[in-house]
C-alpha cells in the first residue's frame, strides 16, 4: 500500500480558517500501471511531458473560473482533469481519507504530539 498526504489551509467566508489533511492510499501493485495513466491524461489534457509536469491541484481544479468555463462555454479542462483523476482513482482501487480542523496544532504532520488532546 502506498500513501500521499497533503496539507492545505483555506478561509472560509466569515474569516474562519479551517484546515483539512487529505490522503490516498493506492496498492502497491497498481502503482506503475496508475502513473502510466496519469501521465497519459496529463500528456492529452495539459501537454505535459513528464510525470512531474503539470501538478493537479484542488485549488486550480475547483477554482470559479472552471466551473464558470465550463457553464459559458460548455468546457473546463481543469474540471475534466478533475473527473478524469477521480476516474483513476476509482479504477485503481485508490482510497482516500480527510480530516478537518480549525486547530493548527492538531493537523500538522510536524507536529509529533498531534493526537495528545
Amino acid at each position: 500500500m502506498l500513501f500521499f498526504i497533503d496539507e492545505t489551509w483555506q478561509e472560509l467566508g466569515d474569516g474562519q480558517r479551517i484546515g483539512a489533511l487529505g490522503g490516498r492510499a493506492l496498492p502497491q501493485e497498481s502503482y506503475n500501471d496508475f502513473c502510466s495513466a496519469v501521465f497519459a491524461m496529463k500528456r492529452d489534457l495539459l501537454g505535459a511531458q513528464e510525470l512531474s509536469d503539470s501538478e493537479i491541484k484542488g485549488a486550480r481544479c475547483f477554482a470559479k473560473a472552471a466551473f464558470k468555463r465550463q457553464e459559458l462555454h460548455g468546457d473546463s479542462h481543469w474540471l475534466a482533469v478533475a473527473d478524469q483523476m477521480l476516474e483513476k482513482l476509482a479504477r485503481f482501487h485508490a482510497r482516500t481519507f480527510v480530516i478537518w480542523t480549525s486547530h493548527p496544532d492538531l493537523l500538522t504532520l510536524r507536529n509529533p504530539h498531534s493526537t495528545a488532546r
